[in-house]
């Protein structure tokens, strides 16, 4: 089981993208954790270099299982981290931005429904 904390930056990896949070609270009883979305990623098909970045400030917060996540190595988030400029000149509205998230989040549902409550 991961050993997630607060404030800790995780990363979400499914398909081509991986979906960076931060921790704001674990809940142990149903082991999920509540996150705040901070970047979502968008690869290559090898993984190897990043195609588009966006920045998710202004998104929800998210209530996941926390099986789902990894904690953020220093490395990558060094990676991640020059992408920073290309995301200051981005255009996109908050709406194309939640629809993406939205996305994102139906693909992680879809490819894990075994890891959420039927509840």
């Amino acid at each position: 089981m991961n050993q997630l904390q607060v404030n800790q930056i995780v990363c979400l990896e499914q398909d081509n993208f991986c979906l960076y949070c931060e921790v704001i609270q674990l809940i142990p009883q149903r082991k999920y954790c509540w996150v705040r979305p901070l970047l979502l990623v968008f690869f290559n098909s090898s993984f190897s270099t990043a195609d588009r970045a966006i920045a998710l400030n202004n998104s929800s917060d998210l209530l996941l299982p926390e099986s789902l996540f990894r904690a953020a190595f220093d490395t990558e988030m060094l990676n991640v981290l020059s992408l920073l400029p290309e995301l200051e000149t981005n255009s996109e509205t908050n709406y194309q931005v939640q629809q993406e998230l939205s996305g994102c989040i139906q693909k992680v549902w879809q490819a894990n429904r075994n890891l959420f409550d039927t509840v």
